[in-house]
């Protein structure tokens, strides 16, 4: 709001998260909208806090794990409430060097790319079965 009692349009044009969807977020900002983190929203949604502790490993998930991911995509955000509980991550591909990986406490990452040279982003038959393949891995090496 301005000091006028009206809504600052231009401003709310310079928000970030404004120019998001098409401008959805710009709409959701004259509607008088809050901006909040999606993975911390869900997180709380799903109660994660609490279910965490029944867990011995967390397994989060991720179509690209990146700088962004380090910037508070899903992952960071399950790896900052996980505690010390080993973590490991499952993504389609990462470009994040695993020297990296602390900066999210995790202990491993398995990818889609490293079980094949195939684009198994165009093939969901084939993600399946990478992701049953990976998921056998995982319990593998928990035993």
């Amino acid at each position: 709001m301005s000091e006028s009692g009206f809504v600052d349009a231009a401003a709310l044009a310079e928000h970030e998260g404004a120019g998001s969807a098409g401008g959805i977020g710009y709409a959701c900002f004259l509607l008088g909208a809050r901006q909040v983190s999606g993975a911390e929203y869900f997180l709380d949604l799903l109660d994660f806090n609490t279910r965490k502790d029944s867990c011995v490993i967390v397994i989060t998930g991720e179509g690209s794990i990146d700088e962004q991911t380090l910037a508070g995509k899903l992952p960071a955000a399950v790896a900052r409430r996980s505690g010390s509980r080993p973590m490991i991550a499952v993504a389609g591909r990462s470009l994040l060097p695993r020297e990296r990986w602390s900066e999210m406490a995790l202990t491993r990452v398995y990818t889609l790319a490293e079980y094949t040279d195939r684009d198994s982003s165009k093939d969901p038959e084939l993600s399946a079965a990478l992701l049953k393949q990976i998921g056998q891995d995982i319990g593998t090496t928990l035993l």
